[in-house]
């Protein structure tokens, strides 16, 4: 008995696509439906109110510590901006001292005979700012270097 060989018929072929673009339309129809529920703005139509009452921050207040030690208002430093503008400041003071010094340094190695000779003018304290300290004198060495003649001047 031999058997009949049935006609092989072709293999169905498998669609793997619509998974992906059912997926896909729901993604799409979701989002589409969101987009316009929040261009609806919904919450001018409906109030929610809050969901809890509000109470105070368990703890010791500034304010009651203020009252109980009774410390004077002071504003709270904790502003990095401020702080760091304070710095540059202050930096920025020394350097200018130091500039100050430093010129009056050379002013008095470059002139050691006029000043020997003649007192220097006292500064008048109204064109002094009132903010910037009095700067000591700088002290004049003991004998002044004996030159023949002046140094010339350098020019970069």
């Amino acid at each position: 008995m031999t058997r009949a060989a049935a006609p092989a018929s072709p293999p169905v072929p498998r669609l793997h696509w619509r998974v992906p673009l059912v997926a896909g339309v729901c993604f799409a129809l979701g989002y589409g439906v969101v987009q316009r529920l929040m261009d609806l703005e919904l919450s001018t139509w409906v109030q929610l109110g809050q969901p809890f009452d509000v109470r105070e921050f368990p703890g010791t207040t500034l304010e009651s510590l203020r009252l109980k030690l009774g410390a004077p208002v002071q504003s709270i430093r904790g502003d990095l901006g401020l702080l760091e503008l304070e710095e540059q400041q202050r930096q920025a003071d020394q350097e200018r001292k130091r500039q100050d010094q430093r010129q009056a340094e050379e002013d008095a190695a470059q002139s050691p005979e006029t000043s020997e000779t003649s007192p220097s003018p006292a500064p008048d304290p109204a064109l002094e700012s009132p903010a910037a300290p009095a700067l000591p004198e700088p002290a004049l060495p003991a004998e002044p270097p004996l030159l023949s003649e002046p140094p010339e001047p350098t020019t970069p």
